[in-house]
């Protein structure tokens, strides 16, 4: 497994969600746990740095930064697919709202990138 860990980023201007469509079948997931791990699964092997933090982050509504993150990426030789583990370097804030974003950028080892950008809104479970 190949492994990446972002960098808290400051401050900056949220994402432009025009740019990112929800999640298949997503509504805003509520009340995750404060260490929640995302598991992305591509159909595709991934091309060499595609899953990186300009690429794949999570950002935090309510501060307005980048939250750090860290990646596990995992490849079936067998289907030729690519998952992805998303987990916090640090602890998400209770009651605090994120957004997870998978950028267009992500492209798999033979080019081809994503139709669209996602987008999946969560908030984490407490009181902040």
């Amino acid at each position: 497994a190949l492994t990446g860990e972002g960098v808290q980023a400051s401050s900056l201007a949220p994402p432009d969600d025009s740019q990112y469509v929800l999640w298949r079948g997503s509504t805003k997931t509520q009340g995750v746990s404060s260490v929640k791990g995302w598991k992305v699964k591509f159909n595709q092997e991934l091309g060499t740095g595609s899953a990186n933090t300009t690429n794949i982050f999570v950002f935090d509504k309510d501060k307005g930064v980048e939250h750090p993150v860290k990646f596990i990426l995992s490849c079936d030789t067998s289907t030729g697919s690519t998952t992805v583990m998303i987990t916090p370097i640090t602890p998400y804030t209770a009651g605090g709202n994120y957004v997870l974003y998978i950028s267009r950028s992500v492209k798999a080892k033979n080019g081809n990138s994503l139709r669209n950008g996602l987008r999946m809104p969560f908030t984490v479970a407490g009181q902040g």
